[in-house]
């Protein structure tokens, strides 16, 4: 399981390398590369305020969530 957790970790940085490497090509792919950054962010600092709801961790990791998803 372990194995696979990294497979599918890294596949998640193929998007990042792909619109990079096309926005040498066309402008409007760093957009697009901005764009998904900024969804990424905002679904890990969701996962991070459910995380810290569910799990009664401090307040600053719930503040952090909450400034974090406002901010993407």
């Amino acid at each position: 399981m372990k194995r696979l957790h990294q497979v599918l970790g890294y596949a998640g940085l193929i998007p990042f390398f792909v619109f990079a490497l096309l926005s040498y090509l066309n402008q409007d792919f760093k957009i697009i590369l901005v764009c998904y950054s900024a969804l990424i962010f905002s679904f890990l600092a969701g996962l991070l305020w459910a995380s810290s709801l569910s799990n009664k961790q401090p307040t600053h990791t719930l503040y952090m969530s909450i400034s974090a998803m406002l901010w993407s």
